[in-house]
């Protein structure tokens, strides 16, 4: 470097000395045979031979403008940003007006740099020419963009103390695309395993494979990773994995597929009885004879993020996305439009488990420099705001690709080769600042067994709110271990159902209308075979305060009762109404019975004959729990449905 500083000053001193512009046409032949060997080498990518090329060509003509340009564009490319500058620079020094595009070359140095002042002065220097018009200004004006973005950034940094994820996760080659299940048990990643091979004319040659590597949370720590194997990992690149919430399902890419549309294309593999199914193309719908890549799959399943460069979109790559329909096909693609994508480049969208924050990466908005990390929120009419870059120094003059946030929005994983890697690019955590955390969300992680023989069931899963009484989830238990998980956003009452076949149903209630429980919710849920006798208890159905008045978010309770009784049309059951211990034990006698025939009369007005059902109050006279706390209460104030006859 010494000796490159020193030959620069020598160069720089005879430029001003003979302030002579020398071309290609006017130079001598050894500066010219010397450019056209540096070109020659630059060609080949032999940029360190090219450089010394252009080097001697200034030496023997110090006025050769030429020169000194590809001498700055060897330097650009290699990301020597400062000898590249300092090249750009001699060259105005000898004719500020040769070649306008220095100006902007040299104000993107400035800005790999840090040098926002001096960079905002070249670019504009670079927009005052006449001849920048069309798309050449369009993306000087970003450039611009983004330097006064950027000079302001740096002085109001936020909060980003990434940590290395350790050597379980992080080995001497690349990790990248990190991607956990919402209770953080599993951490799924791409490794780029690097080999060296040799052709049959001798030539050393590096060769690389992209697989799936899984790392699981035991004790707070994770497990070292291991490969995912077969058949979803193949002797083909498999990358840009997303694995859904309840971390049974993975969405993928996989280019040059024997059954791929395009050239990359996204399929999905999902866990059953403990073993990863033969991967499948998400299909035409979502594929197309384009590049198709990143997915990311919402919490509920019901919608598709990925990338795509197909006809259609703003320009460059885009985000797309697929809805479910109700036939359980996903339906056409759209594109996310111009609120969120550019005529740039939009890459690695995560969804957020709220359903409502998006991550993404782009080089078409104002930012450091590069592409930036940005995050856009959702409006209620499903339009997006404005999307807002996450800042320095989490975004920097480099390339910022991968960003996966935890459900509970608290930690956020990508990948980088900072200075503490342990070889190339390797996974970090980071706390998330406070402003870019997305809404607050919980789970529900139970286990769904036989109420007689404990033994696991696969059961469906439907999540309502109960307000709307839209289904926001439907899903199953997994079929060896009866677990399931089920993401529950903020600031809505949910009513989970297990049904499955034989079995009665059961209800859980969550009401989240005011915020987040500091725990997740673990639950056993106990599904009682159909028989004369069995009790089920409705914690779905509410009434007024000491009335009989059934309120409107009893409705998906009450249908639930209903079809059970329209599916076994011989069964006669007992309405039961409890309450709690506040009161006369007189009144609360007859709250319940009047609680019990509302809930037979509800189901009359249905269809359901009243010699079917019959309605029983019994007061405080059976509580579950102590009658002293409100939760103890809330459980005593009940609705139950028992089993009379088949």
């Amino acid at each position: 470097m010494r000796k490159y500083l020193l030959l620069l000053l020598v160069l720089l001193t005879q430029l001003q000395l003979s302030a002579q512009v020398v071309t290609a046409k006017d130079a001598s032949k050894k500066a010219v045979k010397e450019l056209e060997r540096g070109i020659s080498f630059a060609m080949g990518q032999q940029f360190d031979a090219a450089l010394a090329a252009f080097e001697k060509s200034i030496e023997a003509e110090p006025g050769f403008i030429n020169a000194w340009i590809f001498a700055g564009d060897v330097c650009m490319e290699t990301k020597q940003y400062e000898k590249a500058r300092d090249f750009y620079l001699g060259a105005i020094e000898l004719q500020d007006d040769y070649d306008v595009s220095v100006y902007k070359k040299i104000a993107q140095c400035e800005q790999y740099l840090m040098e926002y002042t001096a960079a905002i002065e070249h670019i504009q220097l670079f927009l005052d020419h006449p001849a920048i018009v069309g798309e050449t200004r369009r993306k000087a004006l970003l450039l611009l963009e983004s330097l006064e973005f950027a000079a302001d950034a740096v002085t109001h940094p936020v909060d980003f103390r990434p940590e290395n994820m350790g050597p379980a996760i992080n080995s001497r080659y690349d990790e990248y695309f990190p991607s956990l299940s919402a209770d953080q048990s599993l951490l799924v990643y791409t490794r780029n395993v690097v080999d060296t091979a040799t052709t049959q004319a001798g030539t050393v040659i590096l060769k690389g494979n992209e697989d799936f590597f899984i790392s699981e949370s035991i004790d707070n720590m994770w497990s070292p990773g291991y490969n995912i194997g077969s058949p979803v990992n193949t002797s083909l690149n498999e990358g840009a994995q997303n694995i859904s919430a309840d971390g049974r399902w993975l969405f993928y890419t996989l280019c040059n597929g024997h059954n791929g549309y395009g050239s990359c294309d996204i399929y999905y593999a999902y866990q059953y009885e403990g073993t990863w199914s033969y991967p499948e193309n998400c299909g035409k719908r979502i594929n197309s004879a384009n590049w198709d890549s990143q997915p990311s799959i919402s919490a509920d399943g019901n919608e598709l993020y990925f990338v795509s460069n197909r006809p259609g979109g703003q320009g460059g790559s885009d985000i797309w996305m697929s809805t479910m329909g109700e036939d359980g096909y996903w339906l056409p693609a759209v594109n996310l439009g111009p609120g969120i994508n550019t005529p740039e480049e939009e890459n690695s969208p995560f969804i957020h488990p709220d359903g409502n924050t998006l991550y993404f990466a782009s080089n078409g908005r104002a930012g450091m420099g590069g592409t930036d990390l940005f995050y856009a929120r959702r409006n209620p009419d499903l339009s997006w705001q404005t999307p807002e870059n996450m800042g320095f120094p989490l975004n920097t003059g480099g390339n910022e690709a991968t960003l996966h946030v935890s459900a509970d929005g608290l930690q956020a994983f990508y990948s980088s080769d900072r200075e503490d890697s342990y070889g190339g690019l390797d996974i970090y955590s980071f706390p998330l600042p406070d402003m870019l955390r997305p809404q607050p969300v919980t789970y529900v992680k139970a286990t769904v067994l036989d109420a007689i023989s404990r033994k696991p069931l696969e059961a469906n899963i439907q999540l309502f709110d109960l307000s709307t009484e839209e289904l926001i989830v439907k899903s199953s238990s997994d079929v060896k271990s009866g677990q399931f998980l089920v993401i529950l956003p903020s600031g809505k009452d949910f009513g989970l159902y297990v049904n499955k076949e034989g079995y009665l149903f059961n209800s859980q209630n969550f009401s989240l209308a005011e915020g987040i429980p500091e725990e997740p919710f673990a639950l056993t849920v106990l599904l009682q075979p159909v028989s004369v006798g069995e009790i089920i208890t409705l914690r779905n159905i509410f009434f007024e305060s000491a009335s009989s008045e059934i309120l409107p978010e009893s409705a998906v309770e009450l249908n639930k009762l209903y079809e059970l009784l329209h599916n076994n049309p011989s069964m006669k059951v007992a309405v039961k109404g409890h309450t709690d211990a506040i009161g006369t034990e007189t009144d609360n006698q007859r709250l319940s019975e009047n609680r019990a025939t509302a809930v037979v009369a509800y189901l009359s007005d249905r269809g359901i004959t009243t010699d079917r059902m019959t309605a029983v109050g019994l007061g405080e006279s059976a509580p579950v729990a102590e009658n002293d706390t409100d939760a103890g209460r809330a459980l005593n104030r009940r609705t139950e449905i028992e089993i009379i006859s088949l």
